[in-house]
């Protein structure tokens, strides 16, 4: 009983300590790198680009812009939510396909770099955002592949008793009568 509360006064600490300390250090220079693609980005646009790649500068620096603000809140679940919202509104896809689509195809390679660079940043973020329930399902995740892994060697086990003569047969079980 008292390794149980143990275990989950640790479990506690750790989700306050990754909560409110490491978390939003993390996000924090997550952010600084986004601010950093931001201002390359408008760097880019006083360089001057072609009109063109106009849009795909518009789209990329809005994302950036609107990110800024919301990493705390990027998750597994907001990424499923976008993938429903897609499936239920056709109209919100092509929105999408279509901004994403005239990033990749312009012509400026640097728009390109900054949009990847930031995507990845999404990444991170979404990485960093679950940090504090991996404790959770680390164990579940050993627990699964060792399970997996027996299930393999049980399962090898059971075709080989299946087919294992019946004079060896008797060496390895206690009884076996022969029907």
């Amino acid at each position: 009983m008292s390794i149980l509360i143990l275990t989950l006064a640790f479990l506690a600490v750790w989700h306050f300590v990754y909560e409110s300390i490491i978390a939003p250090c993390q996000r924090m220079k997550q952010r600084n790198k986004l601010f950093e693609l931001r201002d390359k980005l408008r760097n880019v646009y006083i360089d001057g680009i072609n009109e063109d790649d106009k849009q795909a500068f518009e789209v990329c620096h809005s994302g950036i812009n609107n990110l800024l603000y919301t990493l705390p809140y990027i998750s597994i679940a907001s990424q499923f939510k976008l993938e429903r919202m897609k499936e239920h509104d056709k109209e919100l896809a092509e929105r999408i396909d279509k901004a994403v689509s005239s990033v990749e195809n312009c012509k400026n390679e640097e728009i390109i770099k900054i949009f990847n660079e930031s995507a990845n940043v999404i990444k991170d973020v979404l990485f960093i955002n679950l940090g504090g329930w991996m404790i959770y399902f680390i164990p579940i995740v050993i627990l699964v592949a060792i399970s997996l892994v027996c299930y393999e060697k049980v399962a090898k086990a059971a075709k080989d008793i299946l087919v294992t003569p019946d004079s060896e047969l008797d060496n390895i079980l206690p009884v076996v009568q022969n029907i």
